[in-house]
């Protein structure tokens, strides 16, 4: 057992020692409890300094009680050094002078220094987060900083602790990462500015070649020279319709595509979509129908030009993968208000159909059902993306419906303002 005794001698009346009284407590569980508390306190310092990051302590009059391993390696300044030291000294290693850092702010908060010094990313009732930069031993270093409160077991503040992580190379890695990808994007726009200002340059000769070899038909040829002349201006169409496809796909990844707003009668579009491709679905064998209440609108405010786009790249897909049976191009009326209306246009086709996994690649850039769609259909794969874009500057959205073997239905949405010119006799 541990003991503490205590003396204390007994005088006479005349002052004279007569005896004394011993007193003799038994102090065991007080002495462990102290050696308890020291190995707690050694304990709490071993796994401070084993922190990869960082960390110092403070007390609430701002002196250092702690200053770990990786604070000495961060700052080359060691433990025996800082630990006991105040009046912001423990700023001198980031900042070169006396000065509160986060550690203080957590502490006392002042929203003057805050701002000066230091890009808060989230702060609570007792702790505080935020990035800095500082120069540590001549280099440029960036700090990931977290500080909060400590607090006793009845709730009163004690001090404060700082955690600091160097995140110099994820820094870095983010302004390599942001540079290389402002050099693709500037690459791209170079790329898709030079083909969108190429158009007219690109489509003067075809437009020369289709229309020279479409004249050339109508002159007295021999059946081989209409034979060689006709597979040129064919050759030469679908040129052209890549050549679209493409420089289409290039404003809009330039940002340069845009919807007008004028007046126009729906009529009229689905007139010139049905003189397009009636003769194609005629020459398969497939009927063309067109299907719509008379509550749907006949005059519009948008852009007939990329609304029959649509309509007309939906349709000759419809057509180019059906072989038997009809095509429906169906309007509906969704919604109407004082200014607008929301319209539905579907195309239905008795077409060889798609799978659930051949759909999800539909609406990428060049990419079809399959390879095999391809080689066996032709075509440049960028269609069904020109047509989302296209929809989703309308204000609508497109989507498919489709079975293996069931044909396929193409829908979408699109705005359009209600137009004031009167309305014809359909």
């Amino acid at each position: 057992r541990c003991l503490f005794a205590t003396a204390t001698p007994l005088y006479s009346a005349d002052g004279e020692i007569v005896g004394a009284i011993e007193s003799i407590r038994d102090i065991t569980e007080n002495k462990r409890a102290e050696e308890g508390l020291r190995e707690f306190q050694q304990r709490l310092e071993n796994i401070i300094n084993f922190l990869p990051d960082a960390t110092l302590i403070i007390d609430t009059e701002g002196k250092v009680t702690f200053w770990n391993r990786a604070m000495e390696e961060m700052t080359g300044f060691p433990s025996a050094d800082m630990v006991g030291k105040g009046d912001y000294e423990y700023a001198l290693p980031f900042y070169g002078k006396r000065r509160p850092i986060t550690v203080d702010l957590v502490l006392t908060p002042d929203d003057i220094v805050e701002k000066q010094h230091y890009a808060l990313t989230k702060r609570t009732k007792d702790s505080l987060t935020s990035e800095t930069w500082v120069v540590l031993r001549g280099d440029k270093r960036y700090l990931y900083i977290t500080a909060a409160t400590l607090r006793n077991t009845v709730g009163e503040i004690v001090g404060a602790i700082e955690s600091i992580r160097d995140v110099t190379v994820r820094h870095q890695m983010e302004a390599e990462l942001l540079q290389a990808k402002e050099v693709a994007e500037a690459a791209t726009r170079a790329k898709s500015d030079f083909l969108a200002n190429m158009s007219h340059e690109i489509r003067t000769p075809m437009n020369a070649i289709i229309g020279m070899s479409y004249l050339a038909l109508q002159t007295d040829l021999s059946p081989k020279q209409k034979d060689y002349v006709g597979k040129i201006q064919s050759s030469a169409q679908s040129l052209l319709g890549i050549i679209n496809d493409i420089l289409d796909f290039s404003k809009i990844e330039a940002g340069k595509l845009d919807i007008e707003t004028v007046d126009f009668n729906l009529d009229e579009t689905l007139n010139n979509l049905a003189n397009l491709c009636g003769l194609k679905a005629h020459q398969k064998g497939i009927e063309l129908l067109f299907q719509y209440s008379g509550e749907v609108p006949q005059t519009l405010k948008g852009d007939p030009l990329r609304l029959g786009q649509v309509l007309l790249n939906l349709t000759n897909n419809a057509i180019k993968f059906t072989d038997k049976g009809e095509i429906v191009v169906k309007i509906e009326l969704l919604e109407k208000k004082a200014s607008e209306v929301v319209l539905r246009f579907s195309v239905k086709d008795s077409g060889i159909g798609m799978t659930k996994e051949q759909q999800g690649k539909l609406f990428q850039a060049f990419s079809q059902a399959d390879a095999s769609t391809t080689r066996k259909y032709g075509g440049t794969g960028l269609g069904l993306a020109i047509s989302q874009r296209l929809v989703q500057l309308m204000g609508g959205r497109i989507w498919v419906e489709s079975e293996p073997g069931q044909g396929s239905t193409f829908a979408f949405t699109a705005v359009f303002g209600c137009s004031q010119a009167k309305e014809g006799v359909r």
